[in-house]
């Protein structure tokens, strides 16, 4: 079963609790929540939940990435990365550059 995640702005709040700006992944309330390991289909700027979870893994570093920050993947390969740094590693690798 696939899961469609939203991308969302929460709502404006006053006081320092604000979080104006940032994006927040909602997945449907009545599903079952699983603290592990998501797994994803990765498209073109958004991503599917095939397995709802809570992180997924770099595919370089190996660290987990909870999917509230994840901003690098790529499509193609379907690999999920934790940085900027982790992204450019596995295209040179990739490309041998």
């Amino acid at each position: 079963m696939q899961h469609k995640v939203a991308l969302r702005r929460p709502p404006k709040a006053a006081g320092a609790g604000a979080r104006g700006g940032v994006y927040v992944a909602a997945m449907n309330a009545l599903e079952p929540k699983s603290n592990g390991l998501a797994k994803l289909h990765y498209g073109d700027g958004e991503f599917a939940v095939m397995t709802p979870g809570r992180y997924v893994v770099c595919a370089v570093s190996g660290r987990q990435i909870p999917l509230e920050v994840l901003r690098y993947w790529d499509a193609d390969v379907q690999e999920a990365y934790a940085g900027p740094a982790e992204a450019l590693a596995a295209w040179r690798a990739r490309h041998g550059s």
